[in-house]
C-alpha cells in the first residue's frame, strides 16, 4: 500500500474551496455580535454591577443603563425595595430600548456574590461612608 499525494492542481482546488468558506464565514455572524443603533458590540461594551442603590447611585443606574456602550448585569442592596426597584428599572429600560437578547438583571443581597461574577467588567459602588 503506497501513499498517494495530491497533485498540485488537486491541492489548489481544495485550498480554494477552503478559502471560499473562510470568506463566507463572516456573513454567518449574528447582528447582535456586531452591534447596532441601540447596543454596541460586546467588544465595545462594558458590563456593570451596582452595589448600593441610594439617591446618587440610582441616578447613575438610570444614566449608565441607558447608554449603548454599557450593560447592567446585576444590582445589589440590602434594602429589598431599593434592590427590586433597581432591578425593575434596568429590566424596563432594556425593554424600552428594545435590546433583544439582553439578559435580565440579577439582584443580590450579598455584594460578594456580585463581585464573584466573571462577566462583570466594572462595579459602581454607592454606599454611605460611616464616621468622619
Amino acid at each position: 500500500m503506497s501513499l498517494r499525494y495530491p497533485s498540485r492542481r488537486e491541492f489548489v482546488r481544495s485550498a480554494s474551496a477552503g478559502a471560499a468558506l473562510a470568506v463566507a464565514a463572516p456573513t454567518i455572524i449574528s447582528a447582535s455580535a456586531l452591534g447596532n443603533d441601540t447596543v454596541a458590540a460586546p467588544s465595545e461594551r462594558i458590563t456593570l454591577g451596582f452595589i448600593g442603590i441610594g439617591k446618587q447611585a440610582s441616578g447613575h443606574l438610570g444614566y449608565l443603563t441607558g447608554r449603548k456602550d454599557t450593560q447592567t448585569l446585576a444590582v445589589c442592596d440590602i434594602h429589598k425595595l431599593r434592590r427590586e426597584a433597581a432591578k425593575e428599572t434596568v429590566d424596563k429600560k432594556y425593554v424600552d430600548l428594545e435590546r433583544k437578547g439582553a439578559k435580565a438583571c440579577d439582584a443580590y443581597v450579598d455584594f460578594h456574590e456580585l463581585l464573584a461574577r466573571k462577566d462583570i467588567d466594572a462595579v459602581v459602588i454607592g454606599v454611605p461612608v460611616m464616621g468622619g
